[in-house]
């Protein structure tokens, strides 16, 4: 893409411990201009909000953790500043329905369109 030059791309941290849907989100930012770091743990989230500077957090919200996370990350001082989104609130009932009658590229696209929606206003993009 960039010929090994540094690139600007903004950082999206993701703490997703579901397999199906890390590999659905590592697609879903495939073609996108974000550095993207997907961790599977709270420790590991906890730390690379630190050590990555990311410019968004992304959780979803059936983790058991989400509510824990959100509140230690604003207790931190190098992370309280940085934007989390929670992903289950972004679907209406009727986009989650079409979800569930939808096959896995349909499901794809709208989570892509909607998602990537979201992060582009939170980012200012």
């Amino acid at each position: 893409k960039n010929k090994g030059y540094p690139t600007k791309a903004k950082k999206i941290l993701i703490l997703e411990n579901d397999p199906l849907w890390t590999k659905r989100l590592k697609m879903l930012f495939a073609a996108e201009d974000y550095d993207v770091s997907i961790v599977d743990t709270v420790a590991r989230c906890l730390e690379d909000a630190v050590r990555l500077r990311p410019h968004l957090i992304i959780l979803r919200a059936r983790l058991a953790e989400t509510r824990d996370v959100i509140h230690i990350l604003r207790g931190m001082s190098q992370a309280r500043h940085v934007p989390v989104l929670v992903v289950e609130g972004l679907f209406s009932a009727e986009e989650e329905s079409n979800l569930a009658g939808a096959d896995g590229e349909q499901e794809m696209q709208i989570i892509r369109k909607k998602l990537l929606g979201k992060i582009k206003e939170i980012l200012g993009e």
